[in-house]
């Protein structure tokens, strides 16, 4: 099976939002951005509805970029989803809005590093009504502050926040054995963590 790449490159000055909604990939699919600071690229997926892929898909944020989704309908991917930082924390949203973002393998966050871009803000982390069906480790995740909300991960999990910035973890399920997580204080309660005799949660 093939991919079909939606790459979105920004060579303004501007800030500009790509969106998509009520498409089915029947093979892979890879939502891409590339935006030089001043501009940037905004992916908002589901803004039109919801999507649905029969393979894996690929979110490539190069750039000055960020992620929105999960926000109209119930998302669906059978295989696994990965999101590439590029080398810097990018600001990354399921907003959990009106439905569920449903992932039958593994989540994965890659090539994200304790930094943004240069000249970029604050870039934050938001997970809510995100269920992961897949073993595999997700994260690390860099990012300055957010959420993680109505969640389910079966593999293991980790997410560096901001040593100046609280972190909230609500009604989750963190259910690897082994998982980090580090911010300078924390509002977590209603979770899961780990497995019965085995791993440890940080």
């Amino acid at each position: 099976e093939g991919t079909s790449i939606l790459r979105s490159t920004n060579n303004t000055t501007s800030h500009v939002f790509t969106r998509f909604g009520n498409n089915k990939y029947f093979g892979n699919g890879q939502l891409e951005t590339y935006a030089a600071v001043p501009g940037g690229v905004t992916i908002q997926q589901n803004y039109y509805g919801k999507d649905s892929c029969l393979g894996n898909f690929n979110y490539i944020l190069k750039g000055n970029a960020a992620l929105v989704t999960n926000e109209n309908g119930i998302s669906y991917v059978a295989g696994n989803v990965v999101i590439d930082g590029q080398g810097a924390r990018k600001w990354v949203q399921f907003t959990g809005g009106t439905g569920n973002y449903y992932i039958g393998g593994n989540f994965t966050a890659k090539n994200f590093t304790p930094f943004s871009e240069a000249g970029v803000g604050n870039t934050q982390v938001y997970l809510h009504n995100v269920y992961a069906g897949g073993s595999d480790t997700c994260g690390t995740f860099y990012c300055y502050n957010g959420e993680i909300a109505a969640c389910s991960f079966n593999g293991n999990f980790k997410l560096i926040a901001d040593s100046a910035q609280g972190y909230t973890l609500n009604n989750n399920s963190f259910l690897g054995a082994d998982n980090l997580f580090q911010a300078l204080a924390f509002n977590a309660y209603d979770n899961r963590f780990g497995k019965t005799g085995e791993g440890t949660s940080i």
